[in-house]
């Protein structure tokens, strides 16, 4: 025969152990969410350091940006830079001869000229998986870094400007 007390008890069991893993679970989720904040931040502060040898070079170059991001790598003095913590890319030192093979950003070479704005997308995440396919830190030519969401302004620029032909990352959709 079953006591009325074992099954009371059971249930009790059952009732704490349902709440302690629903409370796990969202405990979990939270530390996710911030460990994804810390790194989107992160990655922003990456972009901003590279606008720095962006400008140096442009100095040395009357007032043209490199052809190639590889081409601004020795004004650059951190190479952990290109490698956005966001990403599962892991820096290797003295790798610098392939650096468009390995870096987490696309760059994205504008001629300047009357006809190049400062609004332009220079820099950004190559993957939208870099942030759990939340969206993308983009820099202008400017220097402007800020979080796009879903990558729907890039994808906006792209559509609008379909004769510069800027390349899309990794996960955004083109239309």
């Amino acid at each position: 025969m079953v006591s009325v007390v074992s099954v009371a008890g059971r249930y009790v069991l059952l009732s704490v152990g349902a709440a302690l893993t629903v409370s796990i679970g969202v405990l979990i989720m939270q530390m996710r969410h911030t460990a994804t904040g810390k790194n989107r931040d992160a990655c922003t502060r990456n972009l901003m350091a590279l606008h720095s040898p962006l400008r140096m070079y442009m100095m040395d170059h009357a007032g043209q940006l490199p052809s190639l991001s590889t081409d601004m790598w020795k004004y650059a003095s951190n190479p952990r830079i290109l490698v956005c913590p966001g990403s599962r890319t892991k820096f290797v030192a003295g790798r610098t001869s392939d650096l468009t093979n390995w870096m987490d950003y696309l760059y994205v070479y504008w001629p300047m000229g009357e006809s190049t704005s400062e609004s332009y997308p220079i820099m950004y995440d190559k993957d939208l998986s870099h942030h759990g396919g939340e969206g993308l830190n983009v820099m202008t030519v400017d220097g402007t870094c800020f979080w796009d969401e879903g990558g729907a302004w890039l994808r906006e620029f792209a559509a609008t400007h379909p004769d510069l032909r800027i390349p899309l990352p990794e996960g955004v959709p083109s239309q």
